[in-house]
């Protein structure tokens, strides 16, 4: 090999090194306030942020996910998930007797769980952090599938953004028709066959 040829090799490997370089810190936002349905019929303001990785030549589609980050302003609640652990989605938030309840889908959903039981994580706000509690310890029936997942367009451009508004920001599915509200979180876990005996086969 010539030493012009070993230059542009040299050269043409390092071009795609820096390429690599330069992607992997860019990322996209999707950054909006969201307007929750609460089951005693109020509506609170939650403010959220996802990020994942910027497409490049290198890959197809969208990025992975980096992080999802939720804020409940009264008592400065938060719950987020951030890369390097287990990706989690929000179905439902409410706030019962005072106290903020939020049910995720985790990504190791039956875990000493029963298999009547929901293939979800029910956790509770208390002393500034959230606390696992089991189904039989959760109002689930009071919930609604009242989050929104689908916060990612196309393209970045496309993304969520501003303020969104609880009747506008779900899909037909989710929606109970007789009321127009969201559906009991109940039906729509059922719906989709979110039980872990079913999960597990």
């Amino acid at each position: 090999m010539t030493c012009t040829k070993k230059v542009i090799k040299k050269t043409g490997i390092a071009l795609i090194v820096l390429i690599c370089m330069s992607g992997c810190d860019r990322e996209d936002e999707a950054k909006w306030s969201e307007e929750v349905l609460l089951n005693d019929g109020s509506v609170a303001v939650v403010h959220r942020r996802a990020t994942r990785a910027s497409s490049s030549f290198l890959e197809y589609g969208r990025g992975y996910l980096r992080r999802n980050e939720f804020i409940y302003p009264p008592g400065n609640v938060r719950w987020g998930f951030f890369k390097g652990s287990a990706a989690q989605s929000i179905l439902s938030f409410d706030v019962l007797d005072g106290v903020p309840f939020i049910v995720v889908s985790p990504s190791k959903r039956c875990l000493n769980k029963a298999s009547e039981d929901f293939d979800v994580q029910f956790l509770r706000w208390q002393s500034n952090e959230w606390l696992e509690i089991s189904q039989r310890d959760f109002s689930v029936e009071l919930l609604r599938k009242n989050m929104t997942e689908s916060y990612w367009g196309g393209a970045a451009d496309q993304d969520i953004k501003g303020v969104v508004n609880w009747r506008d920001k779900l899909p037909s599915a989710d929606l109970d028709f007789d009321n127009k509200k969201p559906k009991l979180l109940v039906d729509w876990l059922t719906e989709r066959k979110h039980i872990c005996g079913i999960t597990r086969r």
